[in-house]
């Protein structure tokens, strides 16, 4: 794994290196902290705000707590480079992990801001605010595939600009404890904490920027995407006018790993307890804070639980109840959603109903399913892997990895994304709130078309319109036949600054379908029986 430690500015072009004083040559803002001096892009015609604090660094007696504002500084802060990134694992995604990566620490809660250059601050420009996935124990904002420019530039081109802001979080158990004695110390379900704490620095701040705060999109990936819809039900629903939009891409509030049992959480937090050499301490939570990080990684643990607090209740629970955030929302999934997930879960081959069994069973840790249920969802799956049309595998082979294996991934994908994107459109249109739903269906460069298709996370090229690869080991678009891929990527990501599809109707639900053919509208009818049967799954 190599670092990875290139200034933004070195990917957009030339900045303004004239010797001059900054105030005078460069990009400069005065927040509630302080003053500080970005870099130019004459090239892109951008400005960038990159390693802002949005806490104070969460290291020390602050492991394990709750965020606080950052301290304020008296000299001109210089924000031209990223952050470190958040302490994290490789968590071994085919199409996601890669050898790049940055600088890890604890000092990690910063923020990044790219704007049109010579914005005035009374223009209240539209704020997209994204939060990177990685399965909670993976990623960072800092992450050049996330590179915000090129949105920038698209919206500038619409006649419609944005500013683009990234952020880090807190990962695995450095985010997420679980337990009674986490939840008495208010020290649960951090990462949310930190997440939110940067929705609020941009409410308090992004006016000075010509941003407006009242129009701040929040828009996510995978573990980002969850993060989202737990935004949407966090508090049972209160919304503190953080954010007026919402998109999730492969994620939603419906999350089966959401732990809701008291002995979960406590079996969570002793395994961490043992693997940090805290279990005989006589304050669980100060030996943790002084505990080496390594020991906390080593756990490589994400226990999203119920708290009380933050969330009262499960995703399933707080939509099925109407407690959730009604604000406009885009929700998507891709096709084949499953197939690299299935990695991470299982080893091919699947060569019979038992080890369809024994994946579906590991993907629902906290529900019990019962065998008529199993045979059901078997039954289901292996007709739907011989569709020719939308509830098939598209270009993946069926037989890949097995008999079975794609009926095995279409569940995979089911059961962990789909499910839920289809229960969120649905409960958001039932409730008469402007709703969107995609369907993205196109293999990229990345991963094998055969054995995995239009997968997890492989619409993020299209989404940021990153026609050039930036930050990909390969570029996803295939040499010598990029053009329909560029016109795809254009395409994507204009709805996301602008949206012009047919809004989700309980009636009449409707995908947009993204495919290097065209874009065309979906009926999303496609595996409904399935999908109804498994959204009873998540608890």
């Amino acid at each position: 794994m190599r670092i990875q430690a290139t200034p933004i500015f070195l990917l957009l072009g030339a900045v303004c290196t004239v010797v001059c004083h900054p105030l005078d040559c460069l990009p400069t803002v005065t927040i509630k902290n302080g003053t500080i001096v970005g870099a130019r892009s004459p090239t892109y015609d951008q400005e960038f705000f990159l390693g802002v604090p949005f806490a104070s660094p969460p290291v020390g007696d602050l492991r394990l707590r709750k965020p606080v504002p950052p301290k304020s500084w008296d000299s001109i802060r210089i924000t031209n480079t990223y952050s470190d990134w958040c302490m994290g694992v490789d968590i071994g995604l085919p199409g996601f992990s890669q050898n790049v990566t940055g600088k890890m620490s604890e000092d990690c809660l910063y923020l990044n801001i790219v704007r049109p250059a010579h914005v005035p601050a009374t223009a209240k420009l539209p704020v997209m605010a994204w939060i990177h996935g990685g399965g909670f124990l993976a990623g960072s904002a800092n992450d050049l595939r996330y590179n915000g420019s090129f949105l920038v530039e698209n919206s500038v081109k619409m006649d419609t600009p944005v500013i683009f802001v990234s952020f880090n979080y807190r990962l695995g158990a450095l985010g997420m404890l679980a337990g009674s004695e986490a939840e008495k110390a208010g020290s649960t379900n951090l990462f949310l904490h930190d997440q939110r704490q940067a929705l609020a620095w941009i409410q308090e701040n992004i006016a000075n920027f010509g941003g407006d705060p009242s129009k701040v999109t929040i828009f996510g990936e995978s573990a980002g995407a969850i993060s989202v819809g737990l935004h949407l039900i966090a508090y049972g629903g209160r919304d503190d006018g953080l954010f007026s939009a919402a998109i999730m891409e492969s994620g939603n509030p419906y999350y089966g790993k959401l732990i809701t049992r008291d002995a979960d959480k406590e079996h969570s937090f002793k395994n961490l307890l043992v693997t940090a050499n805290c279990s005989k301490a006589l304050d669980s939570l100060t030996c943790l804070r002084s505990a080496p990080v390594s020991s906390l990684l080593e756990a490589a643990s994400d226990p999203i639980s119920v708290d009380g607090e933050i969330l009262p209740e499960s995703g399933a629970t707080a939509m099925a109840s109407g407690h959730f955030i009604k604000v406009p929302t885009i929700v998507g999934t891709n096709r084949n959603e499953g197939t690299n997930i299935f990695t991470l879960v299982a080893s091919p081959p699947v060569n019979n109903s038992s080890d369809f069994q024994a994946i579906l069973d590991s993907l629902n840790p906290y529900s019990t399913i019962t065998a008529k249920d199993h045979r059901s969802l078997w039954d289901l799956y292996l007709s739907a892997a011989k569709s020719p049309g939308d509830a098939g595998l598209g270009t993946v082979l069926a037989d890949y990895a097995g008999d079975y294996y794609g009926a095995t991934t279409l569940m995979v994908g089911d059961a962990v994304f789909i499910t839920g994107r289809r229960s969120t459109t649905q409960r958001f249109a039932a409730h008469h709130v402007p709703t969107y739903s995609y369907f993205f269906d196109t293999p990229t460069a990345v991963l094998s078309a055969q054995e995995y298709g239009a997968a997890h996370f492989q619409e993020i090229p299209f989404v940021f319109a990153n026609t050039q690869g930036v930050g990909w080991d390969v570029n996803p678009f295939p040499a010598g036949h990029q053009e329909p891929y560029h016109r795809l990527a254009e395409t994507m990501s204009l709805p996301y600054i602008d949206v012009e599809w047919p809004m989700y109707e309980e009636k009449n639900p409707t995908n947009m379908a993204f495919t290097l053919k065209g874009v065309h509208k979906q009926a999303d009818t496609w595996r409904k029986e399935a999908n109804e049967l498994m959204v009873g799954l998540i608890p």
